[in-house]
């Protein structure tokens, strides 16, 4: 099992017990989150294991701030 998958997997446990949603950046293709990314930093984000950092930081910082909001 990688990393990711065991980040989805607590991140849905985490929306299923608090009731939050993910918010639309990421719902929605990744894609354009990546255009928007490399329009703003100045830097194109080509390789896989970037976009998946990226990624993966966005569902976490997500999870804080839910968890944050429910205190």
């Amino acid at each position: 099992m990688d990393n990711n998958s065991i980040i989805n997997r607590n991140n849905n446990d985490t929306n299923k017990h608090i009731n939050y949603r993910q918010p639309m950046y990421l719902t929605r293709s990744s894609s354009i989150l990546y255009q928007i990314l490399n329009k703003t930093l100045n830097y194109s984000i080509k390789k896989k294991d970037e976009k998946q950092f990226i990624n993966v930081r966005l569902q976490l910082l997500d999870q804080q701030y839910c968890l944050e909001m429910d205190r």
